[in-house]
């Protein structure tokens, strides 16, 4: 049972509330709730064969995700059952299937502030379920899915508080837009690290980020072994991803956690990549490195030029930018502390 304590009182929960209370308070705050996504609709119509019996549906909510340029189906349901998953499932894929339709149905029909269509990747579509809980069964299959399945419990309380639990993909778990475009100062070299450093010893598994049904094992200091096969790391993620990888550490985690947050620090104390070392780089090379979206390169350029440093005067204007959350999220909490420190000088 989960307990609220607010002003050294316990506040009480909430059964009365309904799937439309919910879908209602989640849609009025929506950019507090859900600051990654535009909001395209809610009760978003599919016109179509959706369930493979020529009826048509309804998502609860749709959406667009701005860090990973994705359309994402939301379901809502107070009691989860598998039938919300099913029906999460073959939304998603009437989406992928029909996609330049919907993309006009969303764009034209309801003005949605997405971009243009071929900047949208029409191979994925992300499924968001929100349930009051979830059982282990339901929590491992949507860990080990193919599909991006984010699960949120919540629970209401009084004062039309709402708590909300990731249960998987948390916002902050999740790289967005980020590892490539960070490879030209921070790439890494394969005699840099070995699993010995990262106290991996031989024959720990391996799970990559993207895709949590591809294991690997430490094989030796410096190699993994998948399908019987032993590569570097870098190589693996290559393999796997069909795309070069500059930053092999941030695509694997172990025990639910990215190996690259088990690096030793540098000579000046600050582990490679971590939101402390880009700020020893500076302002300017930090934004140097924004890769995409390069409008927010540009609109910080414009601002801070690099033969000049920001200043006070900078900071409202810069802050406002920064708010959009659309690129590397370390290059952004660096920049934003560097504003803080400037903030605080006298």
């Amino acid at each position: 049972m989960q307990k609220l304590f607010l002003n050294k009182e316990v506040l009480k929960t909430v059964e009365s509330k309904s799937e439309k209370d919910l879908q209602k308070f989640i849609c009025e705050n929506w950019t507090t709730l859900f600051p990654d996504y535009t909001l395209i609709k809610d009760e978003f119509p599919l016109k179509g064969d959706v369930h493979g019996v020529g009826k048509k549906g309804r998502t609860d909510i749709f959406a667009y995700h701005k860090g990973k340029h994705r359309f994402t189906v939301f379901e809502l349901k107070r009691d989860y059952n598998e039938n919300v998953a099913s029906q999460a499932a073959n939304y998603a894929g009437f989406v992928r299937e029909h996609f330049h339709k919907v993309y006009v149905e969303a764009k034209e029909t309801h003005g949605a502030a997405i971009p243009e269509m071929a900047k949208i990747d029409n191979k994925e579509v992300d499924v968001v379920l929100v349930a009051k809980t979830f059982s282990g069964g339901q929590i491992n299959q949507a860990k080990s899915s193919k599909e991006p399945v984010t699960l949120i419990e919540y629970c209401w309380f009084a004062d039309d508080i709402l708590f909300f639990d990731y249960v998987t993909n948390a916002p902050d778990d999740i790289i967005v837009n980020a590892p490539d475009e960070d490879e030209d100062d921070i790439t890494e070299d394969a005699n840099t690290w070995t699993f010995s450093d990262l106290d991996l010893p031989v024959g720990v598994e391996l799970v990559l980020t993207e895709d949590k049904t591809k294991k690997c094992k430490v094989a030796n200091d410096t190699q993994v072994e998948y399908e019987g096969e032993l590569f570097s790391l870098a190589a693996l993620a290559e393999k796997l991803l069909q795309r070069k990888v500059g930053r092999a550490l941030i695509r694997f985690t172990y025990n639910g956690t990215s190996i690259n947050n088990r690096r030793k620090p540098n000579r000046e104390g600050n582990k490679r990549g971590t939101v402390d070392w880009f700020k020893t780089q500076g302002w300017h090379a930090i934004v140097k490195g924004i890769e995409q979206p390069a409008e927010i390169r540009k609109q910080l350029q414009d601002i801070v030029p690099t033969n000049t440093e920001p200043t006070k005067e900078h900071i409202p204007q810069l802050r406002e930018i920064l708010k959009q959350r659309v690129f590397h999220v370390t290059r952004r909490a660096a920049l934003l502390e560097l504003l803080d420190e400037l903030e605080k000088q006298d």
